[in-house]
């Protein structure tokens, strides 16, 4: 159980990271498909990370008072189809709409995942674990923009989206 926790902490920390910087390779073409000027094109990567902002707090309270595991699937939900609306939006209007929503789905994950570390592992492994999900922070930091550059110059920008699904899915699938 206790691998498994330390499998999705790694792997939400790891995603909401890799969309967070790895966004911005795909500005120009999100930008040219949907005739954005730049002023729009500038609320690509930052209006995810001011909805971070703005509902973190109410992410922990609601984690605080329906659990920390209810909380991390609602995020984890969020986030998919949050993914999933940007991959199929066909509108500068839907697709930023997709980005708060995922924006709200971070704030869950960032909130939930290391409190959900701290509650499920032994105070002897703790460390480590939370270590695994920072690890999964910086290595999101530094692999999005050669993984999000990849998938945008030989699949579209969609593809970056598209790579995340999978592995939340994976973070569904448990006990």
């Amino acid at each position: 159980f206790e691998t498994y926790v330390v499998f999705v902490s790694f792997i939400t920390s790891f995603f909401a990271v890799f969309l967070s910087a790895g966004i911005v390779l795909g500005v120009p073409s999100i930008a040219s498909e949907f005739q954005m000027n730049n002023i729009i094109q500038n609320w690509i990567p930052t209006i995810a990370l001011l909805v971070v902002a703005v509902f973190t707090l109410p992410a922990g309270q609601i984690s605080g008072k329906y659990g920390v595991k209810k909380s991390l699937i609602m995020g984890v939900v969020i986030f998919l189809l949050a993914s999933l609306g940007a991959c199929l939006s066909f509108s500068t209007e839907i697709f930023l709409a997709f980005r708060v929503i995922q924006g709200i789905g971070m704030a869950f994950l960032n909130v939930s995942a290391m409190a959900m570390v701290v509650q499920a592992v032994n105070p002897k492994n703790r460390g480590k674990a939370l270590g695994f999900t920072v690890t999964g922070i910086y290595l999101a930091g530094s692999l999005s923009p050669v993984l999000c550059g990849f998938l945008v110059y030989n699949f579209g920008w969609r593809a970056m989206f598209y790579f995340v699904i999978p592995f939340l899915v994976l973070c569904l699938i448990h006990d």
